[in-house]
Formats: structure tokens, C-alpha cells, sequence
């Protein structure tokens, strides 16, 4: 399941910005072989639905965070 954090990079010590958390959908990879090449194809994939939910969370932070928002598939 893809999992990310906006936010926290804007930290600094004595002012903890707002942080906004999004839960991508779960992700099988049962059709993959079980070797270095499907371990591969996976990882594509897995950063692929992270970077799609990392600049989706980074639009809606920018927003203001309003509510009833769902994340992209």
C-alpha cells in the first residue's frame, strides 16, 4: 500500500508546519515472477503510484487541504 507524508520537509525547530498523509490503494503483484527482474517490475511500479500520490498530496497541501478529497488510483 503506498503510503506518503507531505509537509514534514517544511519543519524547523520551534514551527512544525501542518503535515498531510495519503493512502494510496493496495497493490498486488501476484502475476510477477520471483526473481530480480519481477522485484524490478515492481519497484517501478510501487515508485510510480508514490510519485502520483506524492505531487496529487503536494496540489491538495497547496490548497489548503480541503476536505472530502479522494486520493488518485
Amino acid at each position: 500500500m503506498p503510503v506518503v507524508i507531505y509537509g514534514s520537509q517544511f519543519w524547523k525547530v520551534g514551527n512544525f508546519a501542518p503535515v498531510s498523509v495519503a493512502f494510496g490503494e493496495p497493490v498486488r503483484f501476484d502475476g510477477l515472477s520471483h526473481n530480480g527482474r519481477g522485484y524490478k517490475e515492481a519497484t517501478v511500479e510501487i515508485e510510480r503510484r508514490i510519485n502520483v500520490l506524492f505531487d496529487w498530496l503536494a496540489d491538495v497541501h497547496a490548497r489548503g487541504r480541503p476536505p472530502g478529497l479522494e486520493p488518485p488510483l
